[in-house]
């Protein structure tokens, strides 16, 4: 893992392919690697991203564990533990691809049936989130090329849900 600076200096870019494999859901700030990432892709160059969305440490029994606690709460006890998760769901992903130029040409979501705990449970700012949103436990995004202008605010690129 390295900062921008030493990411640039290198000389490698631009690449044709950006993989990722359950490695975003523990960037506590993704919006700067996603950048960082955008911005050292080729002008045609791919992004396959695989997101998980559970909770680490219930998986099986509460995947949604993580989004009960407040965010005080949360940030105070697992900032800096090894692994932990950011919280993000997998519309916040999408929103974040989509305002850095790159096209999704797919969007798969994989869910759950039920959710594993009653939304008053879930700290403030998850507990209006849409059921879809909620039982989303794995993202997988494919992006081909950048748009070469920026995007109008309020405009959403087409999303392929596989």
């Amino acid at each position: 893992m390295c900062d921008h600076a030493t990411f640039a200096a290198r000389g490698e870019a631009p690449y044709d392919l950006i993989l990722s494999h359950s490695c975003f859901e523990h960037i506590w700030s993704p919006e700067p690697t996603l950048a960082m990432l955008a911005d050292h892709t080729a002008k045609e160059g791919w992004h396959s991203v695989q997101i998980d969305l559970a909770d680490h440490g219930s998986r099986d029994t509460n995947f949604l564990e993580m989004l009960e606690w407040s965010d005080l709460g949360y940030w105070l006890t697992m900032r800096f533990a090894p692994g932990a998760v950011n919280r993000w769901r997998a519309q916040q992903f999408i929103d974040c691809y989509e305002e850095l130029g790159l096209m999704i040409v797919a969007a798969d979501r994989r869910t759950q049936d039920v959710l594993p705990t009653e939304r008053k449970r879930l700290a403030r700012r998850f507990r209006n989130l849409d059921e879809q949103e909620l039982l989303t436990t794995e993202l997988h995004l494919i992006t081909q090329g950048r748009r070469s202008a920026p995007q109008v605010a309020g405009q959403k690129a087409p999303v392929s849900t596989a």
